[in-house]
C-alpha cells in the first residue's frame, strides 16, 4: 500500500472513520483540527492510502520560539542571543487498521 502526505486536512477526508483508540487524539482531527488551521495555532497534516478521502494517520505542526534562558547552560552556550524558531509536534495518530 502507497502512502501519501496530503499538504493538510480537507473537507474531504473522511474524519469520522477515523480511529486511534486514543479518544483526545480521535477527538482532536474529527473536531479541533480544522479550527486549529484556521486560526493559524498549528497545520494538520494526514497520511491518506487507497481511497484519497481515507486517512491513515495525521500529525500537527506549531511554531515556536524559545530564548537561551529557557535551557540549561551547557545547551544555552552554542546558541544565539536572539528566540531560536523551533516547530512543535503537537499530535501524531495512526488509524487502527493503517497499523503495522
Amino acid at each position: 500500500m502507497k502512502l501519501a502526505v496530503a499538504p493538510r486536512v480537507e473537507p474531504h477526508h473522511n474524519r469520522a472513520a477515523f480511529t486511534c483508540g486514543e479518544p483526545t487524539l480521535d477527538a482532536h482531527i474529527r473536531r479541533y483540527a480544522s479550527q486549529d488551521m484556521r486560526r493559524r495555532i498549528a497545520q494538520v497534516f494526514v497520511a491518506v492510502a487507497g481511497a484519497p478521502e481515507s486517512i491513515c494517520g495525521y500529525y500537527s505542526l506549531s511554531a515556536a520560539s524559545f530564548s537561551r534562558g529557557d535551557l540549561p547552560s551547557e545547551l544555552a552556550r552554542r546558541l544565539p542571543r536572539y528566540p531560536v524558531p523551533a516547530a512543535i509536534l503537537g499530535r501524531l495518530a495512526v488509524d487502527r487498521v493503517s497499523r503495522g
